[in-house]
């Protein structure tokens, strides 16, 4: 009704007006997504059999990286992965089934800012390094977030 009016005001004025219907309840409504699980960039967690992790991140899938991390491993190259390297310095048995995604981003910065969290909240880790550098003005949200992990 309000609408007629509107239009008929604005067609005195030369100005055409269309009518759309209203929207449905279901298109405000978020679709449901089938979770992707490995199929996703993002920072991952692989365990070993010791108890350590190692956490990484990347932006191709992270069912992609512990394929290479498996390749590594297979043909011997510890140089090339860290995963690598601590099956073959530590004769444990790393567990690639178990790789967990932490935080899923696409981001390049949102990543790496995630990835050196994780490795700061997870200390018994063997990374070769601890990722991006943290300033100190970060230390009191790391500190918030290992209250929160006991």
């Amino acid at each position: 009704m309000t609408f007629n009016r509107i239009s008929r005001l604005l067609a005195r004025h030369n100005i055409k007006s269309v009518g759309l219907p209203p929207k449905k309840i279901p298109s405000f409504l978020r679709l449901v997504k089938d979770d992707l699980g490995l199929k996703m960039p993002g920072v991952y967690s692989i365990p070993c059999e010791c108890g350590k992790v190692y956490i990484g991140q990347t932006g191709r899938s992270v069912e992609a990286r512990i394929r290479e991390h498996e390749h590594h491993i297979w043909i011997g190259q510890p140089e090339k992965s860290a995963v690598a390297e601590h099956h073959f310095n530590m004769e444990h048995c790393i567990q690639l089934g178990d790789t967990s995604i932490l935080s899923s981003k696409t981001g390049y910065m949102d990543r790496i800012i995630r990835e050196a969290i994780k490795i700061k909240l997870h200390p018994d880790n063997f990374n070769r390094e601890d990722g991006l550098y943290l300033s100190r003005s970060w230390k009191p949200l790391i500190h918030t977030l290992q209250g929160l992990r006991e």
